[in-house]
């Protein structure tokens, strides 16, 4: 027996699947018209409730080059930027004992106000890296450093 008739036209699948893109072009022009059009949203001021970072004082300099040219894996840590599991070999602990004498140019401190900062480091009077800072807690401790 034949399909009854049926007196609403069906779409064919051709003809939904162009409907649905001219839809969601549609949508899409219209979304990205209006963001574009939107006045651009003001920054709100910055609060001052956040404390400011610490400058880098001789003490704490001389701290740094205490711990990282002392030759214990414990001290080192107190000073470096590392997670608390990843291991320091011991050879590596060895070599920055070599680095003595080393001190940091707190003159050349340069603090980058986002948890960062740089300073100088010297061996034997003359500059020799440039030492990035991260601010941990409120201290800060080493994370990398770059030859001059």
């Amino acid at each position: 027996m034949p399909a009854p008739a049926c007196d609403t036209p069906v779409m064919s699948r051709r003809a939904w699947i162009a409907l649905v893109v001219v839809v969601v072009g549609a949508a899409t022009a219209l979304t990205l018209y209006f963001v574009r059009s939107a006045p651009p949203q003001a920054s709100p001021p910055p609060t001052s409730s956040a404390p400011a970072a610490p400058t880098l004082s001789e003490q704490q300099a001389a701290f740094l080059t205490t711990e990282l040219t002392s030759g214990d894996e414990k001290r080192l840590r107190a000073v470096v930027a590392v997670a608390d599991g990843q291991q320091i070999e011991s050879a590596a602990v060895a070599q920055f004992a070599t680095l003595a004498p080393l001190t940091f140019d707190v003159s050349s401190f340069q603090d980058n106000g986002d948890g960062t900062a740089k300073v100088t480091a010297l061996r034997g009077g003359s500059p020799m890296w440039t030492v990035y800072l991260v601010l941990v807690g409120e201290a800060w401790k080493i994370s990398s450093t770059e030859a001059l």
